[in-house]
């Protein structure tokens, strides 16, 4: 079986699973499923380019007159924006679908967000909640920011490289010990998580690592 059949096989089996999943209310897993149905449609993108620049090869190889060197450079140059750009895309999506997902699992949680603009929302009680996400672009790293606008709750959505998502609840208490020693560009706070071994943690300019294990799915901060 060639890439392109077990490329679009795998996506078949991966919507039927995202099926099964949703109907048991499994929103980790559905998550998850998701980002590896993201992946496969970039990986099914990818794959296409590559097969239209192996077509022109041969076209070059079996021409009497071959373009010369920079043109086929040239194609090259562009069908490797056109992956960049796609694979940017595809990580956009995939962050707007943790939000969701992380949304509609207040149910069974125990909590409800309300969507207030972009990435902020707000609990029953009123608290303002904001909900960046990132993928894993190194390994055990991940780069997250917000508007520096200092919310109740930050809920950090961290993409793992296999797909999984990390979901770490950082309360107001935290927030006042690390707000003003967070890093800043641009207008936003940024958030530098990392793994070493079992522990995660949040590191934070003058002050060094702070665990975040404690916060990883600690939701009740959000059912109030």
């Amino acid at each position: 079986m060639d890439l392109k059949s077990r490329l679009a096989g795998i996506k078949r089996k991966v919507l039927r699973k995202i099926e099964h999943a949703a109907a048991s209310r499994h929103t980790r897993l559905v998550s998850s499923l998701s980002a590896l149905a993201l992946r496969a449609e970039e990986d099914e993108e990818l794959l296409a380019k590559i097969e239209r620049r192996i077509a022109a090869y041969e076209s070059e190889i079996g021409s009497d007159e071959p373009r010369d060197l920079g043109s086929i450079l040239d194609l090259i140059r562009g069908e490797s924006r056109l992956t960049r750009t796609a694979k940017s895309r595809g990580r956009g999506n995939s962050g707007e679908i943790a939000r969701q997902q992380f949304v509609k699992a207040g149910k069974e949680r125990g909590y409800s967000l309300k969507q207030a603009s972009g990435v902020t929302y707000q609990t029953t009680m009123g608290k303002v909640v904001v909900l960046p996400s990132a993928t894993e672009q190194r390994p055990d790293r991940w780069f997250l920011g917000i508007a520096d606008e200092r919310p109740d709750v930050v809920v950090l959505l961290c993409q793992k490289e296999e797909g999984a998502l990390l979901e770490f609840i950082i309360p107001s208490a935290m927030i006042s010990k690390v707000w003003r020693d967070l890093s800043r560009s641009g207008g936003q706070v940024k958030f530098n998580v990392s793994r070493t071994g079992s522990d995660y943690w949040l590191v934070v300019p003058r002050q060094g690592k702070v665990r975040l294990n404690d916060c990883l799915g600690t939701y009740g901060c959000l059912k109030t």
